[in-house]
């Protein structure tokens, strides 16, 4: 799934966009599958995301009163060749990449699977932050989150958004039909020296979640 989520993710016209108008550019997007594949189903809990956090914790992320924390399964961490994209985004010339790949869920219904890239040095660190639980019903900031897991500050966070469809393992992951609409999102996290620290791809449900 790893190659098919960050190979994929087109970079845009390289000009830089508010959130808000990308947010909207791809709910026009999705706007146009409603009849083939109605977005939000009449009963389905919709879960509003904040586009510019990690929806892993209550609160915060998921903005909902009776929201229940988020439950992050592991599906793969290795170290992979980094495709051109991904060593055009990172700027980087390593022979290789952390790879994270993860499915997020509430109960027993799947709302986003993630792939994230970081740096090699960042393998063991990345390791150790997945066998330590995370403590029941944290909030945490992505800058408060990333100055925790990389030791220094956040410079950036880029993020774009735009609307795609499923491919065959992501629909079966996330339990829908091969070419639902999905809300792609990508990450990428700079830094205070200027290195890109992580660049992840998240494909939410179209019908389950919402960003703003």
């Amino acid at each position: 799934m790893s190659a098919a989520l960050g190979w994929d993710a087109g970079t845009g016209d390289g000009m830089p966009k508010q959130p808000q108008l990308i947010a909207q550019n791809a709910q026009t997007m999705l706007e146009g599958w409603r009849d083939a594949a109605p977005l939000m189903v009449p009963g389905n809990t919709v879960h509003r995301i904040a586009l510019d956090q990690h929806p892993e914790r209550r609160g915060g992320s998921i903005d909902q009163p009776d929201a229940e924390i988020v439950r992050m399964r592991l599906v793969e961490h290795a170290l992979v060749a980094p495709s051109p994209l991904i060593k055009a985004l990172m700027h980087t010339d390593e022979f290789a990449v952390s790879m994270l790949e993860q499915l997020g869920s509430i109960g027993d219904q799947p709302l986003f699977v993630r792939v994230s890239y970081h740096l090699v040095g960042d393998f063991e660190a990345t390791a150790r932050r997945l066998r330590t639980p995370s403590q029941a019903g944290a909030t945490m900031t992505t800058e408060e989150s990333f100055r925790l897991h990389f030791g220094v500050d956040l410079l950036s966070n880029d993020v774009s958004v735009e609307a795609v469809r499923s491919d065959r393992r992501t629909a079966t992951a996330m339990r829908v039909s091969v070419g639902a609409p999905m809300i792609l999102r990508q990450m990428l996290l700079t830094d205070e020296h200027g290195w890109v620290r992580e660049l992840s791809f998240t494909h939410f449900r179209a019908d389950r979640v919402t960003l703003e």
